[in-house]
């Protein structure tokens, strides 16, 4: 008897000791399958001419897909063109968001109305974002043209070759400001009043309490919602999609859009992987560089 007891208490002991990883492993083999494995996946794939259009199995060719891309001049444009867009947005959407979150964090009427009806756009799904955006800009039936009209201001041809992109940031900045104005508000939530309450004290204005106390303590939060706002805005498609599809002529193709249309119209799947690899490693370097330029500003202050 003694013995099965010694027996069932080893086991018991062995169970809790294992039972870390009968509960986590469910978990991690979905994450592996779900994660791991389209990166391998992709990986592989874009060292070879894998083409849904051909019976044949995919050869490898090595590095030719990625040596392809650095003499493409549509794929060094679309670089370009996600760069300005993902810098010029978030920086915009920053600016705008601590502004409004420095209004919204004074007392004032109807404040709770207009702090619901600025979180509205991000509430919104970009293609709808989009498809509504892009009537209103319309040309000929667009609200926005009849609205400078009105003023006399001659209408605009905002989805042309030479506007396009500015359009596209211009409504990627409507529906990402919000975010940004709810991060800095959460963070000026936790600020301590006794250095601003001095400093009015001392007759220091709006700005320089701004400037010489509030930016310093919230610079963090500022450009953590930066990097966010720029790792997620560099990953936009529906927005663009939805509106340009990257036109007229290439104008507004990003990235993203090159490697959609690269995969699901011409049908050249491995070479998009390479173009989703290149993407990758660009921006995963841009997000490097401003998390080190993060740590500099911290250090300097």
């Amino acid at each position: 008897m003694a013995a099965i007891i010694q027996v069932l208490a080893m086991f018991h002991n062995k169970s809790e000791k294992w039972a870390k990883y009968y509960f986590t492993g469910p978990a991690l083999f979905f994450l592996i399958v779900a994660l791991i494995f389209p990166i391998l996946f992709t990986l592989v794939a874009s060292f070879t001419d894998w083409g849904l259009s051909s019976v044949e199995a995919p050869d490898v060719v090595g590095l030719e897909n990625y040596l392809d891309f650095f003499s493409d001049k549509r794929f060094i444009n679309s670089v370009g063109r996600t760069i300005k867009f993902s810098l010029m947005t978030s920086f915009c959407e920053t600016v705008l968001g601590v502004a409004f979150a420095i209004v919204f964090s004074r007392n004032f009427r109807g404040k709770n109305i207009s702090k619901t009806l600025c979180l509205m756009p991000f509430a919104a799904t970009p293609v709808a974002v989009g498809v509504v955006w892009k009537l209103i800009l319309d040309p000929t039936l667009g609200a926005a043209n009849y609205i400078l009209g009105f003023f006399g201001i001659e209408g605009q041809q905002f989805f042309s070759a030479e506007n396009a992109l500015n359009t596209l940031i211009f409504i990627e900045i409507w529906q990402g400001t919000p975010i940004v104005a709810l991060i800095v508000a959460a963070g000026l939530s936790t600020l301590p009043t006794d250095c601003l309450e001095s400093a009015r004290v001392d007759g220091a204005n709006a700005w320089q309490s701004f400037w010489r106390i509030t930016f310093p303590l919230m610079q963090t939060t500022i450009f953590t919602a930066f990097i966010l706002r720029f790792m997620e805005v560099s990953k936009a498609f529906d927005i663009i999609y939805s509106t340009t599809q990257g036109g007229p002529v290439y104008n507004s193709e990003t990235l993203n859009l090159y490697a959609y249309v690269t995969a699901f119209q011409h049908y050249k799947f491995g070479k998009a992987s390479a173009l989703v690899v290149l993407f990758t490693v660009i921006i995963t370097i841009l997000g490097g560089l401003l998390l080190q330029l993060k740590k500099r500003m911290e250090v300097d202050y």
